[in-house]
């Protein structure tokens, strides 16, 4: 049963996660966020909205993440990223 219901919760979080406009990619209890944004201060706030809702998933249902598997990479041309924040999970920057 624990895999049937993994998966339900998981089909949800991806829902959830792709109306906000996130790309998940998934792979066994693995998940992937991708937010391309074409201005960088838009991806500061779809990071935060992706980490929140992932957060929330996992309080309604009991689960927590693991903030020592857990990254989160930038990329961009720019040199410099204006109001960008360090994200957190869980209460544990990444």
């Amino acid at each position: 049963m624990s895999p049937l219901v993994w998966c339900l919760f998981f089909d949800d979080l991806i829902a959830r996660l792709n109306k906000g406009g996130i790309s998940t990619h998934c792979y066994a209890d693995d998940i992937c966020l991708l937010a391309v944004r074409k201005f960088p201060r838009h991806g500061v706030g779809a990071h935060a909205l992706a980490l929140h809702t992932v957060e929330f998933g996992c309080g309604e249902v009991g689960l927590s993440v693991n903030p020592d598997k857990t990254e989160l990479a930038v990329f961009t041309m720019e040199k410099k990223l204006p109001g960008f924040t360090e994200a957190d999970i869980f209460g544990i920057n990444l």
